[in-house]
């Protein structure tokens, strides 16, 4: 303590002593050493301000891409409108897996991934990893459904010797059916796709 105040009264009495035209040459320095170091500052704030904005931008544009294709699969989905009522959600189902799967991007988020938590809120963070990997469950699922639907297509197959086609006659009335995986399932199915798109949908884009 004893050593900082004998140096702050040394540093005094210098400047005590000092000519004017020294001090004003010191007091320029200092104000110019401050202008440096504060313009420093303003153009980090400025350039993190810029990258936030571009990190937000470029995300928010393909968060909305993707929801424009998941609403297009969607409405072409329930546009499907079948004659008799009991066969609406095997049709809903196989208008599913029948029309092309979107290619859905993820590039934007997974190469701004290492920045998003300096730019982002923890419930933007949090919102956003549920929104792709939402995506990513909706493609295994379809998955799921097609592999069930094939698998239905195979047990008829086998079952009918290859016609797709079973004759019955009063003989035949407790033969046993094949297993018909997709079609008995087919309202479960449609309502867990349901429970994945039209929230995603509802939500919009999270970025705006």
């Amino acid at each position: 303590m004893t050593n900082l105040l004998t140096i702050t009264g040394n540093a005094a009495h210098a400047l005590q002593t000092m000519p004017t035209a020294q001090k004003y040459a010191l007091a320029f320095l200092v104000i110019g050493y401050l202008l440096s170091e504060g313009s420093k500052l303003v153009w980090a704030i400025i350039i993190h301000l810029r990258r936030k904005s571009r990190v937000r931008r470029i995300i928010r544009y393909e968060i909305g891409h993707n929801l424009s294709l998941l609403r297009e699969l969607w409405n072409q989905v329930l546009a499907e409108k079948p004659a008799r009522p009991e066969v609406e959600y095997i049709a809903r189902c196989n208008q599913l897996i029948r029309r092309p799967f979107p290619a859905f991007h993820d590039q934007a988020f997974l190469s701004e991934s290492s920045n998003i938590a300096s730019y982002l809120s923890k419930r933007r963070i949090e919102a956003l990893l549920h929104f792709y990997s939402r995506l990513e469950a909706l493609r295994e699922f379809r998955t799921m459904i097609q592999s069930k639907s094939e698998q239905e297509n195979e047990n008829w197959r086998l079952a009918s010797k290859g016609t797709n086609k079973l004759h019955f006659d009063d003989k035949d009335k407790h033969w046993d059916l094949p297993a018909s995986p997709f079609s008995e399932q087919s309202q479960y199915l449609f309502e867990e796709a349901k429970g994945i798109v039209e929230p995603l949908l509802k939500a919009g884009n999270i970025m705006e």
